[in-house]
């Protein structure tokens, strides 16, 4: 049985981190069991009319309940990762995406929605089982040496897992936004080197990768996202962001000699196609 419940919760606050970043706070009864796990751990964020979402949030299996809304034309649900939670307070907050020039439902609704406006949390509860591990790729193992890469889209799931890493950790940190703005402080150990490449300078994270990476980005048009989910030994590496960008990542890390049992490898999204 999955640790993953609905919670039904309403847009409490709203603040502009940066040029791509949105930070808004969901409250709603019983957010306080949210599980605190955070990393890279998976929630669904889930738009509709506000008698829809009681109903989702009241079923017993909540998610052939949103197939039904899905196919009457009215629930979106998109993924993220919490990057805070009050459990006193019975709030989260999660970090959207911003693309003004291409921007989805779940976007228009975190940038534009009036204050109150209703929507379906779901995360695992701290009240199940198996809430430590369920949606969470990131498992390093004993891996003391990392190598984080990430795009805007993974930027909450990397900051997260830098937080938490152990002490003796040593590696590097690298993360890709659009912009000079969407920089911020990540707190990790001594250890950790974290590099950030801003695309409106023209840099990119494949040059400070420890190997060659010889495209930005390949073709991804396979029905099912790159997905591939490793654990640790000495070293781990983690790479997670859009999908073309992640498989030529992927490409060069197997011709290093990185392989699938020690790393993990996530298309987040896909160039071209609505948000994910």
């Amino acid at each position: 049985m999955s640790s993953y419940r609905p919670y039904l919760v309403s847009l409490v606050a709203r603040h502009r981190l940066s040029t791509t970043f949105v930070r808004i706070t969901l409250g709603g009864p019983e957010l306080s069991t949210v599980s605190p796990t955070l990393l890279d751990q998976r929630v669904k964020l889930v738009l509709g009319e506000p008698g829809d979402l009681r109903t989702m949030a009241e079923a017993e299996e909540w998610f052939p309940t949103w197939r039904t809304l899905q196919a009457a034309g009215r629930g979106v649900m998109r993924t993220y990762t919490i990057s805070g939670r009050r459990p006193e307070m019975d709030e989260v907050d999660i970090d959207v995406v911003v693309h003004p020039d291409s921007a989805g439902p779940v976007s228009t609704w975190a940038d534009s929605a009036p204050l109150g406006s209703s929507a379906v949390l779901v995360a695992a509860s701290s009240e199940r089982e198996g809430h430590e591990t369920d949606g969470v790729a990131w498992r390093p193992g004993s891996a003391r040496e990392v190598l984080l890469v990430a795009d805007e889209t993974a930027l909450v799931a990397a900051t997260m897992i830098a937080r938490a890493l152990p002490e003796h950790s040593t590696g590097r940190v690298l993360i890709e936004v659009p912009h000079a703005d969407d920089v911020r402080e990540v707190a990790c150990p001594a250890g950790v080197e974290v590099i950030w490449a801003v695309r409106d300078r023209g840099q990119r994270v494949q040059s400070r990768l420890p190997f060659r990476v010889d495209r930005e980005r390949e073709e991804d048009e396979s029905d099912t996202l790159l997905w591939s989910e490793g654990e640790g030994r000495d070293s781990y590496v983690w790479v997670a962001g859009e999908a073309g960008w992640a498989r030529a990542i992927a490409t060069a890390a197997k011709q290093a000699g990185v392989t699938r049992e020690t790393s993990a490898i996530m298309g987040y999204w896909r160039l071209g196609r609505a948000e994910m």
